[in-house]
């Protein structure tokens, strides 16, 4: 006999997600970033604390990472300067913060990101002019550093615990434009857990983490970012304690018995069950052997139907020690369970 139980109780109520299509707009200000400009992305898979997309690369602007070089087709519309002979030249490159820039024999406008660029925002103006003026077309350009991903140290909380993390958003280069945070698959089983940051009114780096009552690591990845786009993940582990229950034995219980009864809940008690899915009352079935029930009513714990195909209600008991009794002892599991109300 296994030392160490935990009884879980699962009934599993299924539903459909629709997938919505994004679409890409065109370059707005310039066509020949056309070629640079980097494909939208779908946002990472949301959990119901994501907050935002944080997609904020702009259309029209060419995204320029540091190290990097590109070179850009120059076109001039010379409209209204005749067709006199003419000389093309770049008005402000000298001196800019992105890099090296300059124009080569074939007209291209060569830009060379420094190695060591944070971030920075510019608009090269590339012109053409004779005897009869000059006409510009301009380029707006970004250069950033690589976004980072960050491994945080394995935060140590006890079951339901609070735990305010500031996130280090003077790392950033820009000021701080968005904020995010998206589920790390693992096989945590917690689902009553909660990630937010402390305001969406405005981006916000600080994020608030509330434990489920399942022992596990569970992992999340909290993103900021920049004016500049540029996003620095962090990936936070926490390790969540749980006390466990024992039965049999000296100074154990000489029963695990919950009938609901004992506290009004509509959540069940921390005491005895990790999840807080089902709803417990006094009311929904009828004939019962006792005053209280646990009801598995499709709601999660906020009061919302599941969103996602898999989830539904779960009931599982706290983390049973049943060392206290002799190999020779049996240990029943029993309980009521009524379908349909």
């Amino acid at each position: 006999m296994k030392q160490y139980i935990y009884l879980p109780l699962l009934l599993l109520l299924l539903s459909c997600v629709a997938a919505s299509a994004q679409q890409v707009g065109p370059v707005r200000y310039n066509a020949a970033l056309q070629q640079h400009q980097p494909t939208q992305k779908t946002a990472p898979g949301a959990t119901r604390n994501s907050g935002r997309d944080c997609n904020l690369e702009e259309f029209g602007v060419l995204y320029l990472t540091a190290g990097d070089s590109t070179a850009l087709a120059v076109e001039i519309d010379t409209f209204g300067l005749d067709t006199l002979p003419g000389e093309i030249s770049c008005a402000n490159c000298d001196d800019n913060p992105i890099g090296e820039a300059y124009l080569d024999s074939l007209d291209r406008l060569i830009i060379l990101a420094d190695e060591e660029l944070l971030g920075a925002a510019y608009t090269f103006q590339v012109q053409f002019c004779n005897p009869n003026g000059c006409n510009s077309t301009f380029f707006e350009v970004v250069g950033r550093r690589e976004n980072r991903l960050v491994e945080w140290d394995t935060i140590l909380l006890e079951a339901e615990e609070l735990y305010e993390l500031p996130l280090p958003a003077s790392d950033l280069p820009g000021p701080l434009a968005c904020n995010k945070i998206t589920d790390f698959p693992d096989e945590y089983e917690g689902l009553d857990q909660l990630s937010y940051y402390t305001t969406y009114a405005k981006p916000d780096s600080t994020i608030i983490y509330v434990a489920s009552r399942h022992a596990g690591v569970d992992v999340i990845t909290a993103t900021i970012c920049d004016s500049f786009a540029i996003c620095d993940d962090y990936r936070i582990p926490f390790r969540i304690q749980h006390d466990t229950l024992k039965v049999g034995g000296s100074g154990g219980l000489e029963a695990f018995l919950d009938d609901f009864s004992s506290y009004r809940g509509p959540v069940t008690s921390t005491r005895f069950w990790l999840d807080q899915s089902v709803y417990v009352n006094d009311h929904y079935a009828t004939d019962v052997p006792s005053i209280g029930m646990a009801t598995f009513d499709g709601l999660n714990s906020f009061g919302r139907p599941y969103g996602d195909a898999g989830d539904g209600d779960r009931l599982t008991s706290t983390y049973i020690d049943l060392r206290g009794f002799n190999n020779n002892e049996e240990v029943f599991l029993t309980f009521w369970l009524k379908p349909a109300g």
